[in-house]
């Protein structure tokens, strides 16, 4: 489709879309994520029917002895499909209140999840999904609170022994505040680690 920008090429796989991404296989659920990423990416507000579908199965993730299609890495839920689905998440420009409501539970399952303390492998697992969640709400119009809490977090991480969770923390911190200045606050009990 990049190549030729062959409208039936679209019309072919658009029925599909759906079913492969609550499909058994994780690789087809994953390959799905990543064309829908590319396709939304070409041609913004095509496929907005499946923004549902998406929200809920990355809800479906963080609930508690839910029987889902999750591969566990490390702690976090299906961390690169997780990804994949926050990044479809990011084409959404209309959000009511139940959605909100759905992301604001799964940033505060990410939020008490202690990055810092955890393995380096399960660091890194937790914080792709992390990151990805930070430019989300960065965009939405999500809850001052869940703001609030995620700029606290990140300002935790600023006093890690960990270079990348510095790093991390720094970059992520930098696109909350791009959108939400009044997070200076929270930060500003860093200033000392800065």
């Amino acid at each position: 489709y990049q190549e030729t920008k062959d409208p039936t090429i679209i019309s072919i796989l658009t029925p599909a879309l759906p079913i492969y991404l609550g499909y058994g296989s994780y690789s087809i659920r994953m390959s799905t994520a990543t064309l829908l990423v590319i396709l939304m990416s070409s041609q913004p507000g095509a496929f907005s029917d499946l923004f549902t579908q998406v929200l809920d199965l990355l809800y479906h993730f963080y609930q508690p002895n839910e029987d889902t299609l999750t591969e566990d890495y490390k702690g976090t839920p299906s961390p690169w499909f997780s990804k994949q689905l926050i990044q479809i998440l990011r084409f959404k420009l209309v959000w009511n209140q139940e959605e909100l409501s759905k992301i604001s539970f799964v940033t505060t399952c990410l939020f008490n999840r202690a990055g810092e303390k955890l393995p380096i492998r399960a660091a890194l697992s937790y914080f792709i999904v992390f990151s990805e969640i930070v430019t989300l709400i960065s965009m939405i119009p999500i809850q001052k609170d869940v703001i609030t809490k995620c700029a606290a977090t990140l300002s935790r991480y600023l006093e890690s022994e960990r270079y990348h969770m510095i790093y991390f923390a720094l970059n992520s911190l930098n696109r909350l505040f791009r959108t939400n200045p009044d997070i200076s606050v929270v930060v500003r009990k860093s200033l000392p680690t800065l």
